[in-house]
């Protein structure tokens, strides 16, 4: 049986989108950094560990999404034709 979204799902979705948009609104208007390039590369001042980790979290986060909707559409085909 299909459950519904209900309304506590649709308030952590919505939270965890403006979230993320009000921290970057807040530092790119309050923040020291005065130019677009200062503010989305940082200065060119990270180190490798933070830029290893965002981007193999990027590359897990973009493989679980695309795998984990295939993986449902599939396993919903298999039950629908058993």
């Amino acid at each position: 049986m299909l459950s519904t979204i209900s309304g506590y799902d649709y308030g952590v979705f919505a939270l965890s989108l403006l979230v993320p948009v009000f921290v970057s609104l807040h530092c790119a208007c309050v923040g020291t950094r005065k130019t677009p390039a200062a503010f989305l590369l940082a200065d060119r001042k990270l180190r490798t560990v933070p830029i290893g980790f965002s981007v193999a979290l990027a590359f897990v986060s973009s493989t679980l999404v695309t795998g984990a909707s295939t993986g449902s559409c599939l396993s919903f085909l298999v039950s629908l034709f058993s």
